[in-house]
């Protein structure tokens, strides 16, 4: 009620220093007031908590367990014989589904045409032949530092 008076003079007049001092002294008071009424109030908080607990954890766990119950696979019937062992679950799965995203066997055109250049005999044997030593030896020692031959033989 004082900082009040105060502060309706400090809006009209100039305060003195003493009433500057009792102002400040005044809003640390209060300051330090009100934080000790917002630590009493966590502390009931704490004492309320450790008492009663989570009125909601009882029902947060409930809906836990029941999803998982929902969630799992029991058992399946397979080609009409209920199965429960795990193993033949997973297989049973897997089969389903390896059959769903399997691709159906279509009748594709054949890659053939009059108009693709082919390799003579010759060409597709020396292709196919293993390297030797001494081309890899002189691939290697022909590169100048960090260049790589390119596709027709020069380094660019």
């Amino acid at each position: 009620m004082y900082l009040e008076r105060l502060d309706l003079k400090a809006e009209c007049n100039r305060l003195t220093e003493q009433e500057k001092e009792l102002r400040c002294d005044l809003e640390r008071r209060i300051f330090e007031g009100e934080k000790k009424r917002i630590m009493d109030i966590k502390q009931k908080a704490r004492v309320n908590w450790a008492l009663s607990g989570d009125e909601n954890s009882k029902f947060f766990h409930s809906s836990l367990k029941s999803n998982r119950r929902r969630n799992q696979i029991l058992g399946l019937s397979v080609n009409g014989i209920w199965t429960t062992s795990p193993s033949e679950v997973k297989q049973a799965a897997f089969n389903y589904f390896a059959e769903k995203f399997k691709e159906p066997l279509l009748v594709r055109p054949a890659f053939s045409s009059s108009r693709f250049k082919v390799l003579s005999v010759e060409q597709n044997t020396f292709l196919e032949a293993p390297f030797v030593d001494s081309e890899i030896r002189n691939a290697v020692w022909d590169c100048d530092g960090e260049k790589a031959q390119g596709p027709d033989g020069s380094q660019n």
